[in-house]
């Protein structure tokens, strides 16, 4: 894993920007909801799978 590559998304990085933080932000608030599930377990039993399986889709697309 490199911690600083200076030709990462390079000449892309508006489209980089959003997807990246779309990602982020799918894995935050999948990350709080899981949390509330850790205290009420029968609150949305399902959502983390159906969460990881949208994660490993954006993940999995190759728009560039």
């Amino acid at each position: 894993m490199k911690v600083f590559d200076p030709d990462h998304a390079k000449g892309d990085w508006w489209f980089h920007f959003k997807k990246a933080g779309f990602i982020s932000g799918l894995f935050i608030c999948s990350g709080l909801i899981g949390l509330i599930h850790a205290i009420a377990p029968f609150f949305l039993p399902e959502f983390l799978t159906l969460a990881h399986q949208r994660i490993r889709k954006e993940l999995d697309r190759n728009e560039h």
